[in-house]
């Protein structure tokens, strides 16, 4: 008994020490410490592909689970951040045209030049001195200077035609501006005279001409109420190099009373008169087409210039209106009505069932009825047109006995 108290106390002892070791390095367990050196970048980021590569140098070990991000000495490679990538200066130059704008021998001769940027500043490197786009210019050097074409003037002489004929020329005398410092040739000599077709600007001025055409036919209407008839002003001959103007303008219009030779015809003018009485009754039983009235067709205005009169002594028959109808009387009776037996019907149906009545199907209380009294339901046709109504409602039903005394249920 005595081994086994030892033999437990030890073995407590041994696992309270091992749980302690564990509580210790739990306690103690850090992280190691470091940190990455990076190189320069290893080109021009714009180029594309451009890295830096990194080394992890350890400044304290981890203990006991302590982890590392890296092993010391550990290298990578990443793609460069814009923060460390090099500066990369801007580009750009003057392009200037290849022909001057001008003339030399007037001493108004520019070259013209715009800055083109190539390649933009980035990443904080130097900014070119000129936007991209910026416009100068200067002047033209002396080895640029366009070759110019000869200047001249030309006194001209009057045209000597009318220039609606076709045959219009004028006369002209030259003048040479141009020195001959920057002209290769001249097309004309000083003084010599030429001819040429009169142009537009130098036409004699040529009045407009014009006149009211009439239309074919008048404007709708009839001359007896003073019909009209349009006119369109149409230019015959356009005024041209300065001539008067027209009184109207093309396409102008205007009215005038209508011409006896053109007048329209005029048909005859009346109205319809309807009779007094329908044919017969115009609905209900027997009759279900309605009946027709009657129709008389009377002139009040004759015929003229050529017109003619449709209906001149015709009659029509129309179809009865309701106004004109005669009044016809409701028609009603009684026919004979059984009613189900409650057990075949459905819950909200009214049945009857050992001799009474119900409302429902599932009503409590019922009406007791005799043997030889029966249920009958109103049936009516009309009234029409104002006539008399029936005494009953279309599908009142009542309880009737034998010596024809009856009492309305509710079905």
């Amino acid at each position: 008994m005595q081994v086994f108290i030892i033999l437990a106390t030890v073995s407590l002892i041994i696992i309270f020490s091992i749980l302690k070791y564990f509580e210790y390095r739990k306690e103690n367990t850090e992280d190691c410490e470091g940190e990455w050196s990076w190189s320069e970048c290893n080109k021009k980021c714009s180029d594309g592909g451009s890295v830096r590569y990194g080394t992890f140098n350890v400044t304290k070990e981890a203990t006991f689970e302590g982890k590392c991000e890296a092993e010391n000495g550990e290298q990578k490679t990443e793609e460069c951040p814009a923060s460390e990538c090099p500066p990369e200066d801007c580009v750009g130059d003057w392009v200037w045209d290849t022909q001057c704008v001008g003339y030399c021998s007037d001493e108004d001769a520019l070259l013209m030049g715009e800055y083109v940027v190539s390649f933009k500043e980035k990443y904080e490197g130097q900014a070119c001195p000129h936007e991209d786009g910026d416009k100068d210019v200067k002047t033209c050097p002396i080895d640029m200077c366009p070759s110019e074409v000869c200047k001249t003037s030309i006194d001209w002489a009057p045209c000597d035609k009318p220039c609606s004929t076709g045959e219009s020329k004028r006369m002209g005398t030259v003048s040479v501006l141009t020195s001959d410092d920057y002209v290769d040739s001249c097309e004309y000599v000083h003084g010599q005279s030429i001819q040429e077709d009169c142009p537009e600007t130098a036409c004699p001025a040529e009045d407009c001409q014009g006149e009211w055409v009439q239309d074919a036919e008048c404007q709708e209407g009839l001359c007896s109420e003073d019909a009209k008839i349009e006119s369109v002003y149409t230019i015959t001959k356009p005024r041209a190099y300065g001539g008067r103007i027209c009184d109207h303008t093309a396409g102008l219009k205007k009215t005038d009373p209508c011409p006896d030779a053109k007048c329209p015809a005029e048909n005859c003018e009346g109205y319809w008169e309807m009779g007094d009485n329908c044919s017969g009754p115009c609905g209900g039983p027997g009759n279900p087409n309605g009946s027709t009235i009657k129709e008389t067709f009377n002139i009040t205005k004759a015929a003229n210039s050529k017109g003619t009169c449709e209906f001149e002594g015709q009659e029509r028959p129309k179809s009865c209106p309701d106004s004109k109808c005669p009044k016809e009387d409701c028609e009603g009776y009684f026919e004979p009505l059984q009613l189900p037996n409650c057990d075949d019907v459905d819950e909200n149906e009214a049945c009857v069932r050992d001799g009474e009545y119900f409302s429902t199907k599932t009503a409590e209380t019922g009406i007791f009825f005799p043997e030889e009294y029966e249920f009958q339901i109103y049936k009516s046709v009309g009234p029409f047109f104002g006539g008399n109504g029936c005494l009953f409602e279309e599908g009142t039903t009542i309880l009737i006995g034998p010596n024809g005394q009856y009492s309305e249920v509710d079905v």
